[in-house]
């Protein structure tokens, strides 16, 4: 098992592998439910569960409700 240094917790590689498959999957839908991620990504249940804890901690995606996960919103292009 291989770590990278983030901060001062390391993070192991099969959580940023699921980062990033959850962080294109969500750009492609826009908006997803816990339970769609589970069915289409082919990542076990605790492995998604700390990915989603990790963007969430670092920006990459917001809680719009319970469960339900998005890309954050910006303001950009509303000026």
């Amino acid at each position: 098992m291989t770590y990278i240094l983030r901060g001062k917790k390391e993070v192991d590689t099969s959580v940023l592998k699921a980062a990033k498959a959850i962080d294109d999957y969500l750009s492609r839908v826009g908006q997803a439910r816990r339970k769609d991620i589970l069915q289409q990504l082919p990542f076990n249940k605790s492995t998604l569960d700390r990915a989603l804890q990790y963007l969430l901690k670092y920006g990459r995606i917001e809680r719009v409700s319970k469960g339900v996960y998005r890309k954050p919103t910006t303001l950009e292009g509303l000026a």
